[in-house]
């Protein structure tokens, strides 16, 4: 009769080792994981207001018959991975309005694109005011991987077919999502996004049409965003 309570309390013994040694266990890859995660890129994804976080620039202004476009850099003040974005353009007394869509950036601090007013004069859409939405976005600080490559191009009407050069690599090619740049010498008249006309090869090459009458221009240029 009392060989029962001697075994429940070595038996007890026994369990409350083990647990102690759990524990001691469970802290130690606590503490290893802490120490591996500490050794990780700090990949933390920062919301903030797209008005603090971009710096939108009307860069160019033409015309297009009683249209007027206008040709809009936005810029951060380091390379981000972002998600796409609108800004919302409007005149003097919101005599005309339009929108301008940036696509998601992948390493970059500059985008471009465009906005179209119609029966504006270029004087008018030169000083449209220029805001994003309300929503915040989310984005990371990353390297520069941005990729530029001039572009030999045959036209025909509005219809561009381009050729990068043959040494020209995608980082990510799943990712084909560039910007069309038509220069007039250093400036930028005509900017754009190409998206499923890249394809690849050796050499990748793309189809665009405009959707404009372009302005002057005397080269193009292609560039990862």
């Amino acid at each position: 009769m009392q060989i029962r309570p001697v075994f429940s309390f070595i038996l007890t013994l026994v369990m409350t080792a083990g647990t102690c040694l759990l524990t001691l266990h469970d802290l130690k890859a606590q503490a290893d994981a802490a120490v591996y995660n500490a050794s990780l890129p700090q990949n933390d994804w920062i919301e903030s207001n797209p008005e603090h976080l971009f710096v939108p620039e009307i860069t160019h202004v033409f015309q297009d018959g009683d249209r007027s476009i206008v040709v809009i850099r936005q810029t951060t003040e380091k390379p981000v991975h972002c998600g796409p974005v609108a800004l919302y353009l409007r005149t003097s007394g919101n005599a005309a309005k339009s929108a301008a869509y940036f696509p998601q950036l992948t390493g970059t601090s500059q985008v471009w694109s465009y906005a179209a007013f119609d029966n504006t004069s270029p004087e008018d859409a030169a000083k449209a005011q220029l805001e994003y939405g309300i929503m915040p976005i989310s984005y990371l600080v990353s390297e520069n991987e941005s990729q530029q490559w001039a572009v030999r191009y045959e036209q025909q009407d509005r219809i561009i077919k381009g050729w990068l050069p043959t040494d020209a690599m995608l980082e990510n090619p799943s990712y084909r999502v560039m910007n069309i740049l038509f220069f007039e010498g250093d400036t930028v008249v005509f900017a754009d996004t190409l998206t499923d006309e890249v394809e690849l090869g050796s050499p990748m090459t793309f189809t665009y049409e405009a959707p404009f009458n372009l302005p002057a221009f005397d080269r193009i240029e292609v560039r990862t965003v």
